[in-house]
Formats: C-alpha cells, structure tokens, sequence
C-alpha cells in the first residue's frame, strides 16, 4: 500500500495518462467494490477501476512492427519512471495494448517505489517477451507469433540462441543477454543464488545505462523481417482502378452503417481500412499474414493516426482460448465482437489456400458481424487461377451460384458491385 501511495503522489500516472501513455484508473471504495461484486478479502488493500479499453490483442498476434513499437515503449516508460523513483516489477508484453497503434500501459500496480541500488529484476521476462521473438524473427525471418502462442511466457532465450545465425551468436550483447544467463543458473544454479544475494548494490546510473543498451539495441533491429512476403508489394503491381472502386465502396458501406468496430479480414496495407475510418467506422482491426504487409499497415495507420490497429491473424486458425484452464487468454473471436466486417479479395485464398469447403467459409465470414461486404473473386480470374495453377483438379463447389445460394442461405444479400476492369463482385450482406 505504500508503494502506491508514492507512486500515486508522485504525480507520474497522472502525467502518463495525460500523454495517452497509460490507462487512467481511480480508486473504489471497498464497500462499493463489493457492492459491485468484486471479491474481496482481507489481503486487498484497493481497487483501481481503469477506462474500459474496447479492443484487446495478445502480443502473439502482434505483427512485427507492434512488437518492437511495444518493447521500445516498455523501456522508454521504465526509464521516465525511474526518473520519478519508481520502477517496475515486471516486463510483461501482456500489460500492453494498442489504441489505433499507439501502445498504452494498463497494469498500474506493476509500479512501485524505486530503491535505489536495485537490479533489473523483470530483465529475464523481457527478454522472453520482448527481446527474443525480435531477434528470431529480424534475424531468422521466424514467424514469432506461433512460437509464442505455443509458450505463453514468451520463446526462451536457450531455443532462441540457439536458432540465431553465428554472426550473431559471437556477438557479446546477444551471449551476455541470452546466453550466459542460461548457462549460468544450469551450470551454477546454488552459486548463483548465493551470489545474487550477496550482490553489490547497482547504482541507478549503471541501472538506466542497462535500460538505455537495450532500447539502442532493439531500435537498432531492421524494422522489417528478413522473411519472405507475398503480398507486401502486390497493390503496387496491380491496376489502380480495381483497388479505387473497392475503397469507394468500403468507404460508402462504413458511411452508411457507422459501425463502432468493424473487422478488415485480409486487410493488406490497410488501405480499405483507412477508407472505413474515413467513412465512419469508430474503430478497425484488421487481420493479415504477410509481415511486409503488415508493416505498411502500421505505416499507413500511424500516419494517419485513425483507429486502426493490424494484426497477424490466420483466418484458418485464429488464436483460440488458452493459457491456465484453457480460459486464461480468451480466443480471438471472444474479444472480437465487431458491428460490420469486410472481407475484399480474401474468400478464394480461405477455399483454395486453406482448403476450406465454400459451403463452410462463408457461413463463417457472414457470422462474424451483422452485416458486411465480401468480394467475390471468379475461377477465370487472374489471382484465383494463380493459386490453383498447381491442382490437378477443380476446387469443387466453387462458383457465383454456389456463392450467392450460400450467402443467401446464411444472409440477406443487399446488393452488388462490380470491381471495374475484372469480373469480380463485392457483395453488401446483412
């Protein structure tokens, strides 16, 4: 109770929250905290009420450019809260979310009293939930997100010195930060108990030097994996006209229905997604793969500061519920609950690449909200036959009767759209 007593009259939530930095909570009193059904016993001392944050994302569906944006963000806020003589008990990516893409701090009881010759007790976590996926993927071109969501407290920094490339393995930042800590509590483990106890005080210039190495570090990673991209320049290949009736057309559906949230499945470089912004959507999450993509997306989003935020979501399989209990991290059609979703261009990659039935991928799309667009890519056209130029046969059941018969069944088809210069459709449901 203390340490939040001094972290509160310290004045530093209060500026954070200010910035945008870090949710703004109040305090409740107990009875009313009861009355509300908080559970309460004797070891509570408070409870903080903080502003309800509509949108939650787990760093395991973070592309990239969000991950390093939130770990540079993790370490600029620890050394601002040193400055006020306060620290932080954790490193936790999960503390972490993202209005539009701007990450904000939501844990206020992670703060405490600095004490002066303290060490960087959360260095080990954020290198696990911070630091390692970074280099795995600027470094191997590695797809993070599936290594972490396999182990909640982020890839060990063991697998992941490991994975990394020898010109980075004899680097002394990567063996000190990785290596060595590992190697030493196998090797050491009584020792080095022994030793942390009876450790030198670490004076608070060496303790904002640790924090300033690693931010210089990891701002010093490429901003874009190394990995392969399909789509991060595909727009830029394309005919213009096609990709400006279909932003037209999002932009005219967001007008008409102004929803509070609306889903981008497949959402590219954001393009659509800003459309929507503009014409009226509250805020957009969109779903894509492809990293290079994705950073557009971020680009384009922070650019433009409106609500967007991109996120690596595979539509084939979305992030289900896990963690302790299987209950602990919800799936992200549980978070999710959008007023109107589109989905350009994305349905054909969900039958062909996913090897998903017709008959089952768009009763799906047409869950997820009340209303919505879907593009209808035919079999004659240039991208479809791109994808089935390997196949021996025909995906079956795929057609615009079949499409519009399974849409009809599940939806009320409101009308249609044709995309200039192709034969495909973009199809208004409700």
């Amino acid at each position: 109770m203390a340490d939040l007593a001094h972290v509160r009259d310290s004045g530093f939530l209060e500026r954070q929250a200010d910035a945008g930095r870090l949710v703004r909570s109040v305090p409740i009193p107990l009875e009313e905290a009861a009355a509300a059904g908080v559970p309460l016993d004797d070891t509570v001392a408070a409870v903080l009420e903080h502003a309800r944050i509509d949108v939650l994302s787990m760093p395991y569906e973070w592309p990239y450019a969000l991950l390093r944006k939130a770990a540079l963000f993790h370490l600029d806020l620890q050394l601002d809260a040193l400055d006020a003589d306060i620290s932080l008990v954790d490193a936790s990516a999960f503390n972490i979310q993202f209005a539009g893409v701007s990450p904000v701090f939501m844990d206020v009881l992670s703060f405490r009293r600095y004490h002066e010759g303290e060490y960087w007790l959360a260095h080990g976590q954020f290198c696990r939930h911070f630091l390692t996926p970074l280099l795995l993927a600027a470094h191997r071109g590695l797809d993070f997100q599936s290594h972490w969501r396999g182990a909640l407290a982020g890839p060990p920094e063991a697998a992941t010195y490991a994975l990394l490339p020898w010109s980075q393995k004899v680097r002394w930042r990567v063996f000190k930060h990785l290596a060595l800590p590992v190697h030493l509590e196998r090797l050491f483990s009584r020792l080095l108990r022994h030793a942390l106890e009876q450790r030198a005080p670490l004076p608070r210039r060496s303790y904002r030097a640790m924090l300033l190495e690693m931010r210089d570090w990891i701002a010093s990673l490429a901003a874009v994996p190394s990995g392969p991209s399909t789509w991060g320049a595909y727009l830029d290949e394309q005919d213009p006209r096609p990709l400006q009736r279909k932003l037209e057309i999002a932009r005219e559906f967001a007008a008409r229905h102004r929803p509070g949230l609306l889903l981008d499945i497949g959402c590219n470089a954001g393009h659509a997604a800003v459309a929507a912004c503009e014409g009226g959507a509250a805020s957009v999450v969109g779903w894509d793969t492809d990293e290079s993509a994705l950073a557009k997306a971020c680009d384009l989003a922070a650019g433009s500061t409106l609500p967007f935020l991109p996120l690596r979501v595979d539509v084939c399989n979305p992030s289900p519920d896990q963690g302790w209990r299987g209950v602990e991290w919800q799936g992200i059609h549980r978070r999710l609950r959008p007023d109107a979703c589109i989905a350009l261009a994305v349905l054909h990659h969900i039958v062909v690449s996913g090897g998903i039935p017709l008959d089952r991928a768009v009763p799906w799309l047409a869950g997820l909200a009340p209303r919505g667009l879907i593009e209808f890519v035919p079999p004659d056209d240039p991208q479809y036959l791109r994808l089935t130029r390997y196949r021996s046969t025909p995906v079956p059941g795929y057609g615009v009767a079949q499409f519009e018969q399974t849409l009809g069944a599940c939806a009320r088809i409101v009308r249609r759209d044709p995309v200039p210069g192709t034969q495909r459709l973009v199809y208004w449901y409700e």
